[in-house]
């Protein structure tokens, strides 16, 4: 008895560690992930973040400074354990870096270009007159399938209200959540500055984001 018990709990570490841990894909970024518990608060009328509410520029620094490293490279070896390919970065003497960003870059991209279109008055310009509806609806629907993809089970519970007649959400729900700062870290340690000039070029179409463009190549505005 004593024997199975513990063969038995071999086997469920096993199967937890293999479910959060090892992953089913391969990134070279795997290893800076680690797993936390986080109580995440949405209330409707939350005025603590600073990722959301009218338009400035406090709000738009935040957006910039949490996609910062959204522009990374990796080796090929790291592309090959993958099964991978990616566009060469020109900025080594070994010629061994490419270009890839972490997807949850590119997910937050999209959640603050849905969180622009809300606006806009103020994120239009002459050079971009109109909201790019098909830009939204591609976040859009690519966030529905993130959300389907991870799956998160974690239980949203409800209470009654003194004033309201049906049950009203609790908006606090505990979660398994990956530690981003250990994300971040790992991220900066890779990031690539500025695909501006040289670093980037097309095999016919020569550099992709010439420096007399005057314009910083960023990639969560793609």
């Amino acid at each position: 008895m004593t024997i199975a018990l513990y063969t038995w709990s071999i086997r469920l570490r096993a199967a937890h560690k293999c479910a959060c841990e090892t992953g089913m894909i391969s990134s070279p970024a795997q290893k800076a992930v680690e797993y936390e518990t986080l109580t995440i608060t949405h209330n409707l009328d939350n005025s603590t973040s600073k990722y959301r509410g009218e338009p400035s520029p406090t709000i738009d620094a935040a957006w910039d400074e949490l996609l910062q490293y959204n522009n990374i490279r990796v080796s090929s070896a790291e592309l090959l354990v993958a099964n991978l390919t990616s566009v060469a970065l020109h900025d080594t003497p070994s010629g061994d870096s490419h270009l890839v960003t972490l997807d949850v870059y590119h997910t937050l991209h999209c959640v603050n270009r849905a969180r622009k279109a809300l606006y806009p008055a103020y994120y239009t310009s002459p050079n971009r007159p109109e909201v790019d509806r098909a830009h939204v609806e591609h976040c859009l629907d690519l966030l529905r399938q993130v959300l389907m993809c991870h799956g998160d089970v974690a239980l949203h519970t409800y209470q009654w209200r003194d004033d309201v007649r049906v049950p009203w959400p609790t908006f606090a729900t505990t979660h398994q959540c990956t530690r981003w700062d250990r994300i971040v870290d790992w991220s900066r340690g890779r990031s690539v500055e500025s695909l501006e000039g040289s670093i980037l070029q097309h095999p016919t179409l020569g550099v992709s984001y010439p420096v007399d463009e005057k314009r910083r190549a960023q990639g969560n505005e793609e």
